[in-house]
């Protein structure tokens, strides 16, 4: 939502926009969990969901129904490793990802998922091995974690 609102923001006044990736629930399994189990009272997740619904709607976005929520690590990877391949590419996927995981309830944390949604967007094939490994490091500062190379020294 916020990117659509950026978008009209930036026709009338010279915005620039550097994205920093934040991972919500980093202790999520790749496989995904029941959202049952994020600790949310079932009324408040309600809450929560009409009021992301009703957001959504103002946007011209539409929600499924969230059963499961997913570990979004490997998705901000691809996302990192994607800008090296332009704007373009870089907002199609970021496009590609919100889709997929808000519109369609697909798991983004399911490699196959994400490879399906990078050829989509235009990622090319050899980019997303080759450089997820960079931008895990780029990824890891951002986060604040301690690269791997760090970790080793102490």
């Amino acid at each position: 939502m916020g990117e659509r609102r950026l978008a009209r923001l930036n026709e009338e006044f010279d915005v620039r926009l550097e994205r920093r990736f934040l991972e919500i629930h980093p202790e999520t399994p790749a496989e995904g969990k029941p959202v049952s189990e994020l600790g949310y009272l079932p009324e408040q997740w309600g809450r929560m969901m009409e009021n992301l619904e009703r957001m959504g709607k103002a946007e011209g976005i539409v929600f499924s129904e969230r059963t499961f929520t997913t570990n979004s690590h490997k998705a901000l990877l691809l996302a990192e490793a994607s800008k090296e391949e332009g704007p373009e590419v870089f907002e199609a996927l970021n496009e590609g990802l919100f889709r997929a995981y808000f519109g369609e309830g697909r798991n983004i944390g399911d490699p196959l998922v994400l490879r399906d949604v990078a050829k989509a967007a235009g990622v090319p094939a050899g980019t997303i091995g080759s450089r997820l490994n960079r931008a895990r490091g780029v990824l890891r500062r951002e986060l604040g974690a301690p690269d791997d190379e760090g970790a080793s020294r102490g």
